[in-house]
Order: C-alpha cells, then structure tokens, then sequence
C-alpha cells in the first residue's frame, strides 16, 4: 500500500507542477523531476529484496541501467539547457528513448513469480514510465520542427 502511496504522490506532484507551469523553460523544470522518479528506485530494490537470489539480481541489474539512463538524461537535458541546438536535442530524444527502454528491461526482468511483488515493482516502474513520457512530450512540444529533424536523422 505504501508503494502505491508513494507513486500517487509522485506522479500527483508531476502534475500539479506540469501543470502549473512553474517555470518558463520545461527543459529545467523536468531536468529537476528526473530524481522523482530515481527516488522510486529504491522501493523497487526493497520489493526486490524478497525475491530468489536470481530475480532479485535481474531486477538489480535492470534497476541499476534505469538509474544510470536517468542520470545521463538530466546531464544531457542540463548540456540542451546551457546549449540549446539541434545536436543538443537530438541528444536528450536519444537520451529520452534509452531511459524508456532501461525502464521496458526493468520491467521484462520484474516477471517474477512471486505475484505480489511483481505487481508491486510493475506499478512502480508503468507510474515512472507515464511520468517520463510526460515529461519528455512537455520538453519536446516546444521544439516540433527540431524534433522532427532529429528524429529523421536518427533513423
């Protein structure tokens, strides 16, 4: 129940201050909620706790990509924040869809068998993926011709 608590709030908090617009530059704004969802990390790593010594280091694994992309898309999103160029937002769109597929691996390694705590960690890691995809459609609305571009050139 705590869990579920924890992420109603988070993605509450997102919201309200998405919502609000708090800050003329979207860019700083979700640069600074990034460590939201790092902050729900840890609950995942407790509900890992419990698993089979295998589960639990596929689910650390994963947990550790997750972190690791999350902290590479606040550094990039600070990098386009002091340098906003093409380059720059082509580099927060690639940093945005690795954190999303950090957060797809984290999830395929959460098919425990334990129902319990596999409901628990998917609840976790399905409200940081919302929360993300709102977050990177907030910083991405505001540069659609660049974004287009950007996407162009990665494929």
């Amino acid at each position: 129940m705590r869990t579920r608590s924890v992420i109603l709030l988070g993605l509450t908090l997102l919201g309200v201050l998405m919502l609000t617009g708090c800050s003329a530059n979207p860019t700083q704004v979700v640069a600074q909620l990034i460590p939201v969802i790092a902050g729900l990390l840890p609950i995942v790593a407790g509900a890992a706790a419990a698993l089979a010594p295998g589960e639990a280091a596929a689910v650390t694994t994963a947990q550790g990509l997750v972190s690791t992309a999350l902290k590479a898309l606040q550094d990039v999103l600070k990098e386009y924040e002091s340098n906003p160029n093409d380059t720059t937002l082509a580099k927060v769109t690639s940093a945005f869809a690795a954190a999303h597929d950090n957060l797809a691996e984290l999830l395929k390694a959460a098919a425990v068998k334990d129902v319990k705590t596999a409901t628990k960690i998917t609840a976790i890691v399905n409200g940081a993926v919302s929360t993300l995809a709102m977050l990177e459609a907030n910083v991405l609305q505001k540069h659609p011709q660049t974004v287009a571009a950007a996407q162009a050139a990665q494929s």
